[in-house]
């Protein structure tokens, strides 16, 4: 489905369009002028002149910007035909209507059976893209490639050909001293990835290709390196295996239920009386527990098969979740996907959960892709020194050297404005701690105006990588780091009984997580994750009076790859509500958003989301653990 403003627009443009899908279509080639007399100068001029119309092609795919773009379970047709319209009414870059948008051209694949099912694209949201990313984007969810020829646009299937990577890639030595712009950690699509690349289409004969490549890149190693390889070639085979075996199980139920029936229809024969008004209980009860016998057998080897494919999906989780600290992120993308799908199509709704969502995957897909662009904008933004930006950019980008950099040089700049509580939690996001020790000492009591007052902008900038996703199998919430170390404040409901914890950030990384404590009379919790380096929320010490402009950042119950953040202030300074002091909020509470921060505009911890009474049709009506009691609750057991 198509989710977007202009869909009234799409599906008229869908009705008109769809038909010519059915076949290759063609752009109606411009008009000519009058050739010479000579083969080759008439020859040479066409070629000049379709070269020039598929520059003017490719440079509206670059210069047309579509604001809202968002595919969930879109067929390619119908994507195709929304950006055509899209195109059209965006282009800017023609003056003439007739000329406006641009041309597109579905192919199938060659030799392709009749009927054959269309590509899907399954989820894609982006703001604010270009029609070549987006184009980009969509291919490469589905296995297609695009390019301009013959005055339009041309979609068709990327031919898979045989990893180039399988023999052993070259070290190529690293400069002796990099520059300052260098990233920190390389995000090139490794060996490994390109061996993968057939999954595009996770069926068992991409899997029988993909295992052959790695067998033979496994050869091409030694050490860790060739066992890391089979590993990953284990996990797929394994998968497949499972997933085939859930397949044929499946398909043995349909034959025993056909078998059960027919059982019951002897069943009620042997009780139909004969000539002589006789029936036989004994035979028909015999074929009823016969057809029970058969249900139940069917049934116990469909659960047994789907509990085995279970056990193989945790394992490639593993195997993925390991790849995800390397930042191998193609790799991650391509298994990720491929165990979602078998995930979806043999086992029952909610019966396993992923590491990875959808959203997460066309998160990580949208980071690999737009990198290389927010590290150009964040290096602009140094150089014009706006550290927030920049520090913001470097930190999507996942550039940590310069993040820290930048952190440094804005915590100066706000040390000499006298703004010691900013410049102090910059000075540690920095890892500078002799200077943040040293403000701490000769600033005791930081004043609410030794702050910097934050824009939206810039709060969720700082707040945002401080929060994070928290599920325990069943469900999720909300918390926040609020001590280095990987220590995470949350509500006690949020955790359940603290096992099996797992917490996600917004870069999609992923840490198990152990309980450290629980509070015995308010809905607090401690839990940490090993991770040392990482930005924390300080706590506001300040008077919090009614009418503070607050703000909460949080993950909603949606499958959304981000946080998101909701602002009001603070209603009520005075309430108790299930024997927890706490703020009455005047702020849009989403279900998903308990245990989540609340902060002033400072981005100063002011309380901890607990209860909604939302589901008692109050409007707003929602309440944040006080921070003097949150505060008291990680005195006692952080000591």
């Amino acid at each position: 489905m198509i989710t977007t403003p202009f869909r009234s627009y799409t599906t008229c443009a869908i009705f008109f369009a769809l038909p010519f899908f059915l076949c290759e279509i063609h752009a109606q080639a411009p008009e000519k002028k009058p050739l010479d007399s000579s083969p080759i100068q008439g020859k040479s001029e066409m070629e000049s002149e379709e070269k020039q119309e598929n520059d003017r092609i490719t440079a509206k795919l670059k210069a047309i910007v579509i604001p809202v773009l968002e595919f969930e379970d879109t067929s390619l047709e119908d994507a195709v035909d929304f950006l055509r319209t899209r195109a059209e009414e965006l282009d800017s870059t023609t003056e003439v209507q007739a000329d406006k948008g641009v041309n597109f051209v579905v192919r199938s694949a060659r030799n392709s059976p009749q009927g054959q099912a269309v590509p899907t694209i399954r989820s894609l949201k982006l703001k604010n893209v270009t029609l070549a990313n987006a184009l980009q984007l969509m291919c490469e969810g589905v296995g297609y490639k695009y390019s301009a020829a013959q005055s339009s646009v041309i979609l068709e299937p990327e031919v898979t050909p045989v990893p180039p990577a399988l023999a052993p890639t070259p070290v190529i030595p690293a400069p002796a001293t990099a520059p300052a712009s260098t990233p920190s950690v390389a995000f090139q699509s490794s060996d490994l990835s390109k061996a993968l690349s057939p999954l595009v289409k996770p069926d068992i004969s991409s899997a029988k290709l993909v295992l052959s490549y790695l067998q033979q890149l496994a050869e091409s190693k030694s050490g860790a390196e060739k066992v890391a390889t089979l590993q990953v070639a284990s996990v797929i085979k394994n998968a497949f295996t499972a997933d085939f075996a859930v397949a044929t199980k499946t398909k043995d139920l349909e034959k025993a239920e056909a078998e059960a029936i027919r059982q019951e229809k002897i069943a009620a024969d042997w009780m139909t009386p004969n000539a002589f008004g006789r029936v036989n209980e004994l035979a028909s009860r015999a074929s009823l527990v016969k057809a029970d016998e058969i249900r139940k057998k069917a049934m116990a080897d469909l659960i047994d098969a789907r509990e085995k494919l279970i056990l193989q999906l945790r394992d490639a989780d593993a195997t993925i979740l390991i790849y995800h600290k390397k930042n191998d992120l193609n790799v991650v993308a391509l298994l990720a996907t491929t165990m979602l799908i078998i995930n979806e199509r043999s086992l029952p709704e909610d019966a396993y959960r992923p590491s990875f969502t959808r959203a997460q995957i066309a998160a990580l897909n949208q980071f690999s892709h737009f990198r290389d662009e927010w590290l150009a904008e964040a290096q602009n933004a140094e150089k014009s020194e706006n550290y927030e930006k920049a520090i913001h950019l470097y930190g999507k980008a996942r550039d940590e050297e310069a993040r820290k950099r930048c952190a440094n040089l804005l915590a100066a700049n706000l040390e000499a404005q006298k703004l010691f509580g900013s410049a102090l939690e910059y000075y540690e996001m920095a890892g500078n701690h002799a200077k943040a020790g040293e403000i701490r000492k000769n600033n005791p009591t930081l004043l609410a105006d030794q702050f910097k007052v934050l824009t939206p902008d810039e709060l969720y900038a700082k707040i945002a990588p401080c929060c994070v996703r928290i599920t325990d199998g069943k469900g999720h919430g909300t918390g926040f780091l609020f001590r280095r170390g990987g220590y995470i404040l949350t509500n006690k409901h949020v955790i359940g009984n603290g096992q099996n914890l797992t917490v996600k950030f917004d870069d999609t990384s992923s840490y198990p997580a152990k309980l450290i404590a629980t509070s015995q009379d308010y809905d607090l919790a401690i839990i940490k994750i090993e991770r040392e380096d990482h930005p924390v929320i300080g706590f506001r010490t300040q008077e919090v009076k009614i009418g503070l402009n607050v703000s909460l950042v949080g993950f909603p119950e949606v499958d959304l790859p981000t946080s998101t953040m909701n602002s009001g202030l603070i209603s009520n300074t005075d309430r108790t509500f299930r024997d927890n002091p706490v703020y009455q909020l005047d702020v849009s509470v989403n279900h998903g958003n308990s245990g989540g921060p609340v902060v002033d505009q400072n981005g100063q911890l002011v309380g901890v989301v607990t209860f909604t009474l939302n589901d008692f049709d109050k409007d707003k009506f929602n309440f944040a653990i006080q921070v003097g009691t949150v505060a008291e609750f990680v005195q006692e057991n952080m000591k």
